[in-house]
């Protein structure tokens, strides 16, 4: 029986009664975790998490009132939605002592980069399963998550995810599991990105003349007032860019150095070499080899 799904599960004072374990005790176990009691979707003495350095987990504890166990077994018989929240490096060390220990009506939810479906399933022996990609802005309730469940989860389970992903942010349900790892190169690694264009803007800056904190003020103004006004507006990008560019004028030129630098080529590259390692961090579940660490190697 589905206990998610039964005529018990309801809501009291806003929190709903089911029980949330989490493996993972790094930034997004506790995203997560201060997400889910920030929303009142469940009270803390309905969450439990563990790890495999046990200072986490107790540390996370101190702080929220939550649940710490002492293994991963625990977890899981405690759990009714199980969230995988570790390295897909680490994965499979992870996964494998637990094979048989999830029952039916139990949801496994996993926010590992790269690690499908199957290969949860075949380590876990478990077929409810939701594979996830989350960002982090979920720290301050903007995330962006991207998700599929596989043919093994009802409807009211799903409900209940969805409810799990809203808690830091905007979800998204896609039916295609390729998608999960093209998420994972534009929305999951997305905000490096634009970090990296920040940092970069930020040194011109401080080149041209600027102190660090008017630096500072420049560059994140100008992102927010521009993020705002695509927002606002609904224009796509490109018209928004076109806008700025007077013929002849300043952003004119910059854009032309960009070209001539070929930027564009150089970022499609980048997302690319983003999406195919998704694909390399699944093969790496699978148990082969991973080609990163022979190219180390090599350098």
């Amino acid at each position: 029986m589905n206990w998610l799904c039964s005529a018990d599960f309801e809501t009291r004072q806003g929190k709903t009664k089911m029980n949330i374990g989490i493996i993972g005790a790094g930034v997004m176990g506790e995203v997560i975790t201060s997400s889910l009691l920030k929303k009142n979707v469940v009270a803390a003495s309905q969450i439990m998490i563990a790890d495999a350095l046990p200072e986490k987990p107790a540390a996370l504890a101190k702080t929220y009132g939550i649940r710490h166990a002492a293994d991963n077994r625990e977890v899981t018989a405690f759990a009714d939605i199980v969230i995988f929240s570790v390295k897909p490096q680490n994965s499979r060390a992870m996964m494998e002592p637990l094979s048989g220990a999830f029952h039916e009506g139990q949801v496994i939810v996993s926010i590992m980069a790269g690690v499908s479906l199957g290969t949860i399933e075949r380590l876990t022996g478990h077929k409810e399963l939701v594979r996830a990609m989350p960002n982090i802005p979920a720290k301050i309730g903007e995330g962006m998550t991207v998700w599929i469940a596989s043919p093994s989860v009802p409807d009211c389970s799903k409900m209940i995810v969805k409810m799990i992903f809203q808690a830091f942010g905007l979800e998204t349900e896609v039916t295609n599991e390729d998608l999960i790892d093209a998420a994972t190169a534009i929305s999951g690694s997305g905000p490096a990105y634009i970090f990296y264009v920040a940092e970069n803007l930020m040194k011109s800056a401080l080149e041209l003349g600027f102190d660090n904190r008017e630096a500072h003020r420049l560059v994140q103004q100008t992102f927010r007032g521009a993020m705002d006004l695509w927002h606002h507006t609904g224009e796509e990008p490109e018209t928004l860019r076109r806008s700025v560019t007077s013929k002849g004028g300043t952003t004119a030129a910059a854009l032309k150095t960009f070209g001539e630098r070929k930027t564009p080529e150089s970022f499609s590259a980048a997302i690319h070499a983003a999406y195919v390692r998704a694909g390399q961090l699944r093969e790496i579940a699978d148990g082969k080899p991973d080609p990163a660490a022979d190219l180390e190697k090599q350098s």
